[in-house]
């Protein structure tokens, strides 16, 4: 996994939802997708009826299993300070801007130096090209679609800059098995393990005897068996 795998599958979700129009299935979709997820952001369930273009970024980032680098909020002004506190929020309105970074809008913004009003709107940084960066954005005259808006151009409160790497490295470190366990430890842990599986292991009528302990082998080879995805 790369970062650059990342941006593009957010890049591709946001695509996948160009033209959706308020009130339509895929709307419907976007709303359950965000009020489903656990924890709920401030325990608010969006409606039909609500703004909703935060609500769109984070169900981008739930589809992609990116919430611990894209936050999930609906609302504008909090997701700068969710970002904040991940130290990946950009106040430099001038900043050439990545496919999967997201741009924060203030509609009072007077065009003369840095923007800090409170924030209006959000949308997804699709690509950046001869200083012109187009993004597609939720809740744009209620659907999706796109905007083209030149870097350090008027309007522009500041940008959410995901980790992207730090998500690939995440996602590509190995997963730990039994075998990674120290040897003293292991066959205690295997069997908090397999005992959270709700795994009973043992000799001869797969019952777990105390005292009558399996080996590591024997005990390995039923928790994989059952549970091929063993880690920790």
């Amino acid at each position: 996994m790369t970062e650059q795998v990342l941006r593009t599958l957010v890049v591709d979700t946001t695509r996948s939802f160009y033209d959706t129009a308020e009130g339509s299935v895929k709307h419907k979709a976007i709303l359950d997708t965000y009020n489903r997820h656990e924890p709920l952001a401030r325990g608010y369930r969006m409606t039909e009826a609500d703004p909703w273009c935060a609500t769109f970024v984070s169900a981008v980032a739930i589809l992609c299993k990116l919430t611990d680098i894209i936050p999930t909020e609906c609302s504008c002004s909090r997701m700068i300070e969710l970002h904040k506190a991940l130290g990946t929020w950009h106040e430099a309105d001038d900043l050439d801007p990545q496919p999967g970074d997201l741009l924060i809008y203030d509609w009072q913004d007077s065009g003369k130096g840095d923007c800090t009003g409170d924030p209006d709107h959000i949308g997804i940084v699709i690509r950046v090209t001869k200083g012109v960066i187009r993004v597609i954005e939720g809740n744009m005259d209620n659907r999706v679609w796109h905007r083209d808006i030149p870097v350090d151009g008027r309007y522009i409160r500041g940008y959410c800059c995901p980790d992207y790497a730090k998500a690939a490295a995440q996602m590509a470190a190995p997963k730990r098995t039994f075998a990674d366990v120290p040897q003293d430890a292991w066959y205690a842990e295997a069997v908090a393990y397999c005992a959270s599986l709700g795994l009973m292991v043992g000799r001869g009528e797969g019952k777990f005897d105390p005292d009558e302990p399996v080996t590591r082998g024997e005990l390995a080879a039923v928790a994989m068996r059952l549970h091929k995805d063993l880690t920790e």
